[in-house]
């Protein structure tokens, strides 16, 4: 996206803003608090990306939102209560639906970018990720966390990210220098109501916080500021 001085920062987007072309958005929250620093962008699962955002119907807001978990959690509810194979289907139903293969893409993506930053010879990064991109990062951070070595990076800032907040975060903990900032927003209807419904009950860090104990991992509460899932890049000013 853009050369620069000092540590690289490394950008992904997630299923709301990923069709962006260039800076897809970020380019006022990376400027004011890293303006001279190169800046490259992560693409990843565009076609899983541009199925779940069909499936949510961006631009409808919250109602369209409680529409869709509304219907997953019916859809599932009726499922699991066929006799004999409702599990059987309702598994398959989990395996195939767009949620599921956004997050799986992410996984993966997330541990090939971990593989990439342990090749380079560049000493840290900034990994900056928004919703399902911010998945991508958290795994890639966990995966050089688990990696012999130096830490490689240098901090973290997760916006509306998509990532349970049942999780042991002590390898993501050790795998960053300085903080681990996480922007979370009560009115996330996207994380609140769908993630909720997709993950069967489990909350997002993006609309709860992470509240860890652990000493590099920040909770930023945005709730004042961000009203929606795609309102953080107008809304958030990066912590330092």
């Amino acid at each position: 996206m853009r050369s620069g001085t000092g540590t690289p920062v490394l950008v992904a987007n997630g299923f709301l803003t990923e069709k962006s072309d260039g800076w897809g958005g970020w380019r006022r929250i990376v400027d004011e608090r890293y303006p001279e620093a190169p800046v490259y962008r992560v693409h990843w699962g565009s076609k899983e990306l541009k199925d779940l955002s069909a499936l949510i119907a961006v631009g409808s807001g919250a109602r369209a939102a409680e529409n869709v978990a509304i219907n997953l959690a019916q859809k599932a509810s009726k499922l699991a209560k066929l006799p004999g194979v409702g599990t059987l289907l309702f598994a398959s139903e989990i395996a195939k639906n767009p949620w599921t293969l956004a997050k799986t893409r992410a996984g993966m993506t997330g541990a090939i970018l971990a593989d990439l930053i342990a090749r380079t010879e560049t000493d840290k990064f900034v990994l900056i990720g928004h919703s399902l991109g911010a998945r991508v990062m958290v795994t890639a951070a966990e995966a050089l966390g688990t990696m012999e070595g130096s830490t490689r990076i240098e901090s973290m800032h997760l916006l509306g990210a998509a990532v349970g907040t049942s999780e042991d975060w002590r390898t993501l903990d050790s795998a960053v220098e300085s903080r681990v900032w996480n922007y979370f927003s009560k009115h996330d209807v996207v994380l609140s109501a769908i993630y909720r419904i997709a993950e069967i009950n489990k909350q997002a860090v993006g609309s709860r916080g992470f509240s860890s104990p652990l000493e590099k991992i920040k909770d930023r509460d945005v709730s004042r500021q961000v009203m929606s899932h795609g309102a953080y890049f107008d809304a958030v000013k990066l912590m330092r």
